[in-house]
């Protein structure tokens, strides 16, 4: 009981070198001695494992950090971001591919799971209606993480797409001045969205009074 109370418990790794570092992340989150930390559902905890899974079963990419870093330091999403804060997230993140066709996140499933597009394009369709498309420096899937709640639109990959994918235990990994910013750049985006679907219900609606 003292050693759980006051001893940080050995890395996993002390007794299975082979184990994957983000499972150790994981048990490091769920080992938090301060109960605050620790995953505050089995929700969160299950979806930090789905992320695991998604990582061990992407074969490894033959992509150096130095190459991942220079393929997105350009891209207008982390233009308020410092180097270092890149580095961070990209140490954070997993980075996937997915193939033309390939669903993404799917309408009524919950994760708390965002992406952001490093190349390629991808669909987004609600109720299966194409809606919108977004590509390379663009971000998805805000809400299921700020919120917890079931997906809104189902995202489909155009062609071959690249992405980087964030959850929780991810962001809870990089500083504070990096977390404000993601926090920022969510607010900016949902506004800009929010105010291209109204612009697109006023069109609508003063097509139907002409019509």
């Amino acid at each position: 009981i003292y050693k759980i109370i006051n001893e940080k418990h050995p890395p996993l790794r002390e007794y299975r070198k082979d184990v994957p570092e983000i499972l150790e992340k994981i048990v490091f989150h769920a080992l938090q001695k301060d109960p605050k930390k620790r995953y505050k559902m089995g929700l969160n905890m299950a979806a930090d494992l789905s992320l695991a899974f998604d990582y061990l079963e992407t074969p490894e990419q033959d992509i150096s950090i130095q190459e991942k870093f220079n393929s997105v330091k350009g891209l207008s999403f982390f233009s308020e971001f410092s180097e270092a804060e890149i580095w961070e997230i990209i140490r954070a993140c997993i980075w996937q591919d997915y193939v033309a066709g390939e669903e993404i996140i799917v309408e009524g499933k919950i994760d708390d799971s965002f992406f952001i597009i490093i190349s390629g394009d991808v669909e987004v369709y609600k109720e299966g209606v194409l809606i919108g498309t977004l590509g390379s420096g663009d971000c998805f899937g805000e809400m299921g993480y700020l919120s917890k709640t079931e997906r809104t639109a189902t995202i489909i990959a155009k062609g071959d797409v690249s992405l980087m994918k964030i959850n929780s235990t991810s962001i809870d990994q990089v500083s504070v001045h990096c977390q404000l910013r993601f926090s920022r750049i969510f607010l900016h985006t949902m506004v800009k969205r929010l105010s291209i679907t109204t612009a697109m219900l006023i069109s609508k609606k003063d097509q139907e009074r002409s019509e």
